[in-house]
């Protein structure tokens, strides 16, 4: 479940708190709090930036220690934050570290509409345990108080970006908030998507989407399991795995996570279908093993056998395209002016 931003600066942590661009993001929903410090600005980029990832309705606490004297550097990272879904950044220790918040931040966060908060400047004596506990105290409230999900879940995705409204992302959203894992499979058993609750979590999906389950919700030791299909045009197009570990799944938690996934496949899910190369390689370079596996198996290729890659600035990328596919055994794809090849 997520709070308003501007029920959340009405909280002791955050009252002395200033809104200092991005005002009309109040309005917008906040479902966790994160905090971002990093050391190499670069790396950090490289790493948590450039894989389309969406981190959900975050707010995140900073200092912007390491780029403390950088507008351009603080100006990007704002940017950054602001296409993965973030909603707001949190400033700490103006006046401390960050000399001033300058009004290039400011004008940019209000042209993205990305509200930029600052804790009150000069002062040591900030925690960030303080707001951390108090964001996730008013959101596991509002959770307990508002049991019915589905229809703010739904709207939170049709108003993402175009290039984050997939599959991939409303699962993610969907597991975040019912802390469950879900996989979604298709007709012939073949794991197709599956996202778990956490993420780092370690059951063997292909193993526990073989126990017996007849659309009832399952019990095997500490792991409650319940299997659903998902029509499209009155035919089975997929079957929807829903899981979570030491503690019971309920009819209408599994009827509403049901509804947003169904929901989700009829109004944005008519690409699904689709299978290219290039969404191999976008698999493979965020690490998503099993959307890896599932789509190497569809286009026929032994994943195993890929030792290197390729990036190829090119001229003239469609020229330069054609002539490897005429030419090469490599599979390949194009973004913006460079070819990605990998070899086998």
């Amino acid at each position: 479940m997520s709070v308003k931003l501007e029920e959340l600066m009405k909280l002791p942590s955050l009252r002395e708190a200033k809104v200092i661009a991005g005002e009309t993001g109040l309005k917008k929903l906040v479902s966790s709090i994160s905090v971002l410090e990093h050391t190499n600005v670069a790396i950090l980029e490289d790493a948590l930036f450039d894989n389309d990832e969406f981190y959900g309705s975050e707010i995140v606490i900073s200092a912007f220690i390491n780029i403390k004297d950088d507008v351009k550097a603080q100006c990007n990272m704002i940017e950054r934050l602001h296409k993965v879904g973030e909603v707001a950044l949190i400033l700490y220790y103006v006046g401390i570290f960050m000399p001033k918040v300058d009004d290039k931040l400011i004008q940019l966060a209000n042209e993205l509409d990305f509200t930029l908060i600052v804790m009150p400047e000069n002062e040591m004596t900030l925690r960030y345990s303080e707001v951390i506990y108090e964001v996730v105290e008013a959101i596991v409230k509002q959770e307990m108080r508002v049991t019915h999900f589905a229809s703010e879940l739904l709207e939170q995705i049709s108003n993402l970006p175009n290039n984050q409204r997939n599959i991939d992302t409303m699962l993610k959203i969907l597991t975040d908030r019912t802390r469950s894992s879900i996989v979604l499979t298709d007709n012939s058993g073949e794991i197709v998507h599956a996202v778990t609750w956490p993420r780092i979590n370690t059951i063997q999906l292909e193993e526990v989407i073989e126990l017996p389950s007849h659309g009832e919700i399952e019990q095997y030791e500490e792991l409650y399991i319940t299997k659903r299909p998902l029509m499209q045009e009155g035919v089975k197009m997929l079957q929807l795995f829903i899981m979570k570990e030491n503690e019971a799944l309920t009819e209408e938690l599994v009827l509403q996570m049901t509804e947003v996934v169904q929901v989700f496949m009829n109004l944005w899910g008519e690409k699904y279908s689709e299978i290219s190369t290039s969404e191999l390689v976008k698999a493979i370079l965020n690490n998503e093993s099993v959307k890896m596996r599932r789509l190497a198996n569809i286009l026929g290729i032994d994943v195993s056998g890929i030792q290197t890659m390729w990036l190829i600035k090119a001229r003239n990328a469609q020229a330069n395209e054609q002539a490897l596919k005429k030419n090469s055994i490599l599979f390949c794809f194009s973004f913006s002016s460079f070819t990605c090849r990998f070899s086998r």
